[in-house]
């Protein structure tokens, strides 16, 4: 993505949230493997000023489903912050 636009992403981008909001709602068993892909897909989309309502909102859903299994995974990378600021 590095070569194109943040616009240009955003279907993209939001086509492989919807895949990660499905698969970690209906497989708790790979949420350890979803996991590493907070800090660098799921925060970053979250701060972003031009992310959409829309991919903000998968994000947080599955962060959601990832509490599930993880909490305290989630609380030691301290990613209640961007949400919360």
């Amino acid at each position: 993505f590095a070569s194109t636009s943040w616009e240009e992403s955003i279907p993209a981008l939001e086509g492989a949230m919807i895949l990660l909001v499905n698969l970690a709602a209906t497989t708790p068993s790979c949420h350890p493997l979803l996991l590493p892909l907070v800090l660098d897909v799921c925060v970053p989309i979250i701060e972003h000023p031009k992310s959409t309502d829309y991919a903000r909102g998968n994000m947080i859903l599955l962060l959601a489903n990832l509490s599930m299994t993880q909490q305290q995974e989630l609380r030691d990378m301290r990613v209640a912050d961007p949400l919360l600021r």
